[in-house]
């Protein structure tokens, strides 16, 4: 709005600062969303929801990773178990946590191209994205 006004530098500045210090937090916990759901992501894209379903859940750390969480909802949405996955994508609204999925999903689609669940994924972390805009 006041591209030329010293407010406007001090904001990039701090926003600048932000991401710096920020960024190695983001790129450690995205880095342990893909070991974390590295074993249910595969069972995801085999299309073995149970077992995706079944892997996450034994993990006692994967309901604070909000990757871990989308993917499992993902997985209760593929057997019709939709009030579960309703619950997990409601408690999923913060902004670090789709900016996570969407990491995530950019990473998976990266690693997996031509796979159609891919998609799905990927298309959901834009929609959050979007949404949030």
């Amino acid at each position: 709005m006041y591209p030329n006004s010293g407010w406007c530098r001090r904001c990039v500045a701090i926003s600048s600062l932000l991401a710096i210090l920020l960024l190695p937090k983001a790129a450690a916990g995205d880095a342990a969303s893909l070991n974390r759901c590295s074993q249910p992501t595969e069972a995801y894209l085999a299309g073995d929801y149970p077992a995706t379903i079944a892997a996450l859940l034994s993990d006692s750390d994967a309901s604070t990773d909000p990757v871990a969480r989308l993917l499992l909802a993902h997985a209760y949405l593929a057997t019709n178990r939709n009030n579960e996955a309703l619950t997990l994508f409601a408690a999923t609204s913060d902004l670090a946590d789709l900016e996570a999925w969407q990491r995530f999903a950019t990473e998976i689609a990266d690693r997996h191209p031509g796979q159609l669940r891919v998609y799905l994924l990927k298309g959901d972390a834009q929609a959050c994205h979007f949404s949030r805009s």
